[in-house]
């Protein structure tokens, strides 16, 4: 297979898992119900064949109901109900913490050019039995050996996220258990030429996008991380209980400022009844006090008479991140901090 065939192969998959997430449909696959207006159309002198299957039907059957199109465009019915379908979607991409793990690294091997793999990084997977266009047939006691690696690695990783020992890993040591994303203040996790092996678990296990601007904004430009992880007391967020995060007067966002919450097992935004599982200050709909500062309560139903309310599932953990867009100076120089997030009940 030469390279143009694999880079088309690869473009065809690609749009194809992009079509597929987008669709949300897992086992139906919509029927037409009438021929392609491009079909009604005389063929002109300049063209090529276009494959039917290409292209779009006027109309799809769908569990959305009937999706209608004029030569390819949608109207306005359609793209409401599929902008609807996309708003309540939940999505997971993580990698397993079992053996299959190993099976996943091995299908990236097989997949990708072996130019896309780091000699240092394909060397130690050699060892271990996964190789470029060489079948992953690890005996039973290999196997053993890797489903223990990867149950101690979880939790390695897990240990460093949610309860880290080092004072880097927070904003204000000793006082708050909000954190940095980014511990080092590097988006590569470099500090004076060595890698910050910790620091890059610490976000790769919980995050996967990464930019400059993340990192290290300028005083009113880009953004800002913080996350807690654990309550006041250092405790795993239960969903089952109410807690509280006071955010003082003139919280240091030029923008806008937002809280979301996560799944603790998934890292992925925490799925309730709440379209948003989180809340920002873009939305104009936050209450304030007599102040100017801002209180948040989480629990499984709306407390009483409180309006800024963060839905959370009894049973499940979660944690938040506090993010600050275009933040300003007291962001920087801890002038203003954010409050812990205090259980009440």
């Amino acid at each position: 297979m030469g390279n143009q065939d694999r880079v088309t192969r690869r473009c065809a998959l690609l749009g194809a898992t992009g079509l597929l997430a987008a669709s949300g449909l897992e086992t139906s696959v919509p029927l037409p119900l009438a021929s392609p207006a491009l079909a009604q159309v005389a063929k002109p002198k300049m063209a090529t064949e276009i494959p039917p299957d290409i292209t779009t039907p006027d109309r799809v059957a769908s569990r959305l109901g009937t999706l209608n199109f004029f030569d390819g465009v949608p109207d306005k019915a359609t793209c409401e109900k599929v902008y609807d379908n996309l708003d309540f979607m939940r999505g997971v991409e993580v990698h397993a913490s079992t053996f299959k793990f190993f099976e996943e690294i091995n299908q990236v091997v097989q997949e990708e050019p072996i130019s896309a793999v780091d000699p240092e990084i394909a060397g130690q997977l050699a060892a271990i039995g996964i190789i470029k266009c060489k079948p992953f047939a690890p005996d039973e006691r290999m196997k053993r050996i890797l489903t223990e690696a990867a149950a101690v690695g979880n939790a390695t990783a897990r240990a460093i996220v949610f309860r880290a020992r080092s004072d880097d890993f927070y904003f204000y040591p000793g006082k708050s258990n909000w954190r940095p994303i980014f511990v080092g203040g590097s988006y590569l996790f470099m500090q004076n030429g060595a890698a910050l092996l910790d620091a890059r678990i610490n976000f790769f296990y919980q995050a996967t996008g990464v930019s400059p601007a993340m990192a290290a904004a300028p005083v009113g430009s880009g953004s800002q991380y913080a996350a807690a992880m654990v309550d006041a007391r250092g405790n795993p967020f239960d969903g089952g209980k109410t807690y509280q995060l006071h955010l003082p007067p003139n919280i240091p966002a030029k923008q806008f400022w937002s809280l979301i919450l996560y799944d603790t097992q998934t890292r992925s935004v925490l799925q309730t009844d709440q379209r948003d599982a989180g809340l920002s200050s873009e939305t104009g709909a936050v209450a304030t006090n007599a102040d100017g500062s801002v209180d948040i309560y989480f629990a499984p139903t709306r407390p009483r008479g409180k309006e800024n309310w963060i839905q959370t599932v009894p049973g499940k953990s979660w944690f938040v991140y506090f993010r600050l867009y275009s933040p300003l100076e007291p962001w920087f120089d801890k002038s203003w901090r954010p409050g812990d997030i205090e259980g009440l009940a």
